[in-house]
């Protein structure tokens, strides 16, 4: 038995989420019918965390463990032969079974993009619209009382009893505007769900 890091790529327009939801249309269960198909077993993949319906990822880190002999880089292009275009496996690598892709993550990064002006339908899977510009500098300004290590009861839709410890630490606020757009950037210890 191996275990397996992987770091995966995906527009998540299509689907529900990452979370296993058992209809078919999360990116857990594409990936976990991915590897059904290459294995003829089926092999749990546990994710860093959680996204919600129509959220991407750059680099969301996912494990999984199999008794298959095979290398790295030809399970990813495996894996890569059969995903959808829209999920893409961008690194595998062997690791010791003390990784744990959600209980080893150091830290966290959103980012959300904006579109600023007249519409662009090149850019509406991956960024809101927003017709007029907003006031960056106080932005950026209320942004800092953020940052810092605080308790985020009130900012987010995770239940105390699901959730008893909502105290979390912010790294990194960033906004920046480049063109027609702006984007959010928030480093983090962990987010919970809306936070």
């Amino acid at each position: 038995m191996k275990r397996y890091k992987c770091t995966v790529a995906y527009l998540g327009t299509a689907y529900c989420g990452w979370q296993s939801q058992g209809r078919g249309d999360s990116i857990q269960e594409i990936i976990e019918s991915v590897l059904f198909r290459i294995t003829q077993t089926h092999i749990s993949i546990v994710g860093s965390g959680r996204t919600d319906r129509g959220v991407h990822a750059k680099g969301q880190v996912f494990h999984f463990d199999s008794d298959k002999q095979i290398l790295p880089y030809k399970w990813k292009l495996a894996m890569n032969t059969f995903l959808p275009s829209d999920i893409h496996i961008v690194q595998i690598e062997e690791v010791d079974f003390l990784f744990h892709a959600r209980y080893c993550v150091a830290q966290k990064t959103y980012s959300y993009t904006i579109h600023l002006g007249e519409e662009d339908v090149f850019s509406f899977q991956t960024a809101d619209q927003l017709h007029r510009a907003p006031d960056l500098m106080s932005m950026r300004q209320a942004s800092r009382l953020l940052l810092g290590t605080h308790d985020f009861y009130n900012l987010n839709a995770s239940p105390l009893s699901q959730v008893e410890d909502q105290e979390r630490t912010i790294y990194r606020i960033e906004i920046k505007q480049e063109g027609e757009f702006l984007t959010f950037l928030f480093e983090g210890d962990g987010f919970m769900r809306y936070m």
